[in-house]
C-alpha cells in the first residue's frame, strides 16, 4: 500500500507508514471511534490511534468502513478459523 502514490507522496521511508493488522485468533480487538484496541485477555492491551477503520472482506473482495464499537474476538474468529 505504501507505494501507491496518494499515500507515499512527500513522506520519508518508513515515517508515516499507513498500519495495516491482521486479527488473529487469540486476540480481542475494539473500536472506540478514536482507538483501535487489540488486547490479549488476562496478559496486556496495546491502542493504536484511528479515527477511521477499514477492514478487508474476504467473501466480498473488497474494504469497508467498520461502524464505531466494531469489535471481533475470538469467539467471532471461530468460524473462519476452521
Amino acid at each position: 500500500m505504501f507505494s501507491l502514490p496518494p499515500l507515499s507522496r512527500g513522506r520519508r521511508h518508513y515515517h508515516g507508514l499507513t498500519q495495516i493488522h491482521s486479527a488473529a485468533t487469540e486476540y480481542v480487538w475494539h473500536w472506540d471511534g478514536k482507538d483501535l484496541i487489540q488486547e490479549e485477555p488476562g496478559y496486556w492491551t496495546l491502542n493504536f490511534p484511528a479515527k477511521r477503520l477499514f477492514l478487508w472482506n474476504y467473501e466480498r473482495g473488497d474494504v469497508v468502513e467498520a461502524p464505531v464499537g466494531y469489535r471481533i474476538g475470538p469467539e467471532e474468529l471461530k468460524a473462519y478459523a476452521q
